[in-house]
Order: C-alpha cells, then structure tokens, then sequence
C-alpha cells in the first residue's frame, strides 16, 4: 500500500487537552481532525476520509469499545486503521485493543517523530 503525502488523522478524545499531543504532526505533512463529540463518530469519519482514527481512551475504557463498534459496524469505512492510545500500561491497552478489534494501539511516547513513524507504519500495514 502507498503511503499518501499528506495522510489524514481523526483523534476522538473527550478531553481537548489530549488533542495538543498530536499538535506538531502538521510538520510530517498530517492533516489533523479533532473530534470531541462521540455521537455521530461513524459518520464524521465518512465525512473526513481519514488514513488513522486515534481513539484516545480514558478509564473505564467501554466507550472506546462502543466507538470501535461503531466504526466496524453496518456503515464500515474501508482502509482506515483505528488505533487506541492511552495513559493505561501498554499491556492492558494492547488487551483492550484486541478485545474491542481496534487495528492497533498507538505508544505512549508521543514524540512526534515516534508518533509519525507509527502512524505511517500502520497505514503501509
């Protein structure tokens, strides 16, 4: 798969101050999309045609489940990866990931190059 220039990225987070995290990726050549409001994550994804979807989970982490579903279910959007990202242990994030059939869990790092490089590996993936 060929990775696009300027891909786009979607970060669905309820907290805004997870969103400066990610300020910075613009320089990669990322488009970046917030999305505060859950309701209606399927059809802003449809509408925004992103490479990455970022679900940033909190704790209890069910609502991430609820937005993978969503995202998986009748209206699929096809070749966009969604990855979960946390403050959790790496371990129990990658359980969750698995468990709710995310495509992968973004690290912790959350230096830009590192994040860059993530993302990017998993949209060749």
């Amino acid at each position: 798969m060929t990775i696009p220039t300027n891909p786009k990225l979607v970060i669905v987070s309820e907290d805004q101050k997870n969103f400066a995290r990610f300020t910075g990726l613009e320089r990669f050549g990322w488009k970046i999309a917030p999305l505060v409001n859950k309701l209606g994550v399927s059809q802003s994804v449809k509408t925004e045609q992103p490479n990455v979807v970022v679900i940033w989970v909190g704790d209890p982490h069910l609502p991430a489940i609820r937005l993978l579903k969503a995202l998986h279910g009748r209206q699929r959007v096809e070749n966009v990866k969604v990855l979960l990202c946390s403050g959790m242990p790496l371990g129990q994030l990658m359980k969750v990931a698995k468990e709710s059939g995310a495509d992968g869990v973004l690290s912790q790092t959350l230096q830009l190059l590192n994040m860059n490089f993530e993302l990017r590996q998993h949209i060749a993936s």
